[in-house]
């Protein structure tokens, strides 16, 4: 099966997962858990205040676009989505800039992170 998966966000206001191809449900199920593991580990490394709680996930209608955005409901969750969307995508561009042999882009991220992101890869082939 061919997939492909692309994190889009120009603003950092969200953090949107692109999926494209055809997924069996276990590996869809597994990319959708790594991306909100993905989410809450970033936001738990920037602070424990940041709760599953500050964050919507939707997926759009007729596509395979999983977002995640603040929350309006929660006080500061604006603040704490723009924080962590920006460190996801900052450290996703470091990622990709360093290569794999640059053992300080695991600093980037927290081992817990990085296991999700290398999910989300790994179904990305």
């Amino acid at each position: 099966m061919n997939h492909s998966r692309e994190f889009s966000n120009p603003e950092k206001e969200m953090v949107e997962l692109r999926l494209e191809g055809v997924f069996n449900p276990t590996e869809f199920a597994d990319c959708v858990v790594a991306f909100v593991g993905l989410i809450t580990g970033v936001s738990e490394d920037i602070s424990p205040m940041i709760s599953a709680s500050d964050w919507l996930i939707s997926a759009e209608e007729g596509s395979t676009i999983i977002r995640a955005t603040s929350n309006p409901e929660i006080q500061d969750s604006g603040e704490a989505v723009q924080k962590v969307s920006s460190m996801i995508y900052d450290g996703l561009a470091h990622l990709e800039s360093s290569g794999s042999k640059d053992h300080q882009s695991n600093l980037v991220f927290s081992t817990k992170v990085l296991k999700h992101l290398r999910k989300m890869a790994d179904l990305a082939i």
